[in-house]
């Protein structure tokens, strides 16, 4: 699905970042990475060859407010090569699987960063947890 102008225009933000950080358009990760940066304002430290550009902190949270939402690099061997890239999703779902792959972080489990495979993390951790209730 194609992105509205006010979503293109958050993911050219967040491709600029990573860009300037990284020499790499769009580096893998680069969405949580620039979650966490925006939504903890402590974090400074350098992200590939420089810190992020403090001015961006605001700028991502009110484009990702405008949208309601984020975005994210969708791939996968499941998902159709012309639907893959740059995808929106809405800020509930997003939520979710940030803090399925921070809570993995935290635990020292290497996730892997496509979308269908945190999906799919997130949905046995919550069956999991009922599970030990």
């Amino acid at each position: 699905m194609a992105l509205t102008e006010s979503q293109r225009e958050l993911a050219d933000v967040m491709s600029e970042i990573s860009q300037f950080c990284w020499f790499a358009g769009w580096l893998s990760g680069t969405e949580y990475r620039l979650w966490r940066f925006m939504t903890d304002p402590s974090d400074d430290e350098a992200w590939g060859n420089y810190p992020i550009p403090p001015d961006h902190r605001e700028q991502l949270r009110q484009l990702s407010d405008s949208v309601g939402g984020w975005i994210y690099w969708r791939d996968g061997a499941d998902v159709p090569f012309e639907e893959q890239g740059m995808t929106f999703i809405g800020l509930a779902d997003w939520r979710q699987l940030y803090d399925a792959w921070s809570q993995g972080q935290e635990e020292g489990n290497v996730l892997p960063r496509r979308y269908a495979d945190y999906y799919a993390y997130y949905l046995k951790s919550q069956t999991d947890a009922e599970g030990d209730r």
